[in-house]
């Protein structure tokens, strides 16, 4: 069964909400969407969805912190030829510390999304699909950088794994899954550590 998607319209409130503040790149090419699947093996469709709809976009902000941003292709291949783990694909973070991924490869997550840094143990189940993903990290940004958010001694909450659980109901019985459990563990013995190196 397909699944509408919610991401044309997470990016058409963005532009509504932010205007010229949000740099929504052109859609991604052929080319680049073919170079992408060659270096992943599978890309799951909302990520195709995201990216045939805008390449990546970067939220330009007046002192909120940042980078508010979701990478396009360009970004997403540099980190995929560095330190990145089997069957993921980065979508945003640092570019050699902790992202988010989208899990393309096969197995209980295939098309979830995980935060995770290559080095340091502590994988994390974000969202059940990056669709959903995608719909709350907009309001995320709408919450932190709108401005017509009232200024509060209280900073705005994080973008973790239980502001997106309020948009994705499906994240909670799948993180109580054994299988799903063992995955990130199994994620996490992949971590580069000093031994790695001697």
């Amino acid at each position: 069964m397909i699944h509408e998607s919610h991401i044309d319209q997470s990016i058409n409130e963005l532009m509504a909400k932010f205007g010229p503040r949000l740099r929504v790149r052109p859609p991604a090419s052929a080319a680049e969407l073919a170079e992408l699947e060659s270096v992943a093996l599978h890309v799951p469709r909302a990520l195709i969805i995201f990216l045939s709809t805008c390449n990546g976009f970067r939220l330009a902000t007046d002192g909120a912190s940042g980078p508010f941003q979701l990478w396009g292709t360009n970004e997403i291949l540099q980190s995929l030829r560095g330190d990145a783990g089997p069957g993921l694909i980065p979508v945003r973070g640092e570019p050699e510390g902790e992202r988010d991924w989208v899990v393309a490869a096969a197995g209980p997550l295939q098309d979830a999304v995980v935060r995770w840094n290559p080095c340091a143990p502590g994988a994390e189940l974000l969202a059940s699909s990056f669709d959903v993903y995608v719909q709350a990290y907009a309001a995320h940004l709408v919450e932190c950088a709108g401005e017509s958010r009232p200024r509060k001694r209280t900073p705005p909450r994080a973008f973790d794994a239980e502001h997106v659980r309020s948009f994705d109901p499906q994240v909670r019985k799948l993180a109580a899954r054994r299988d799903v459990r063992a995955w990130l563990h199994e994620l996490d013995l992949q971590v580069a550590t000093g031994d790695d190196f001697e």
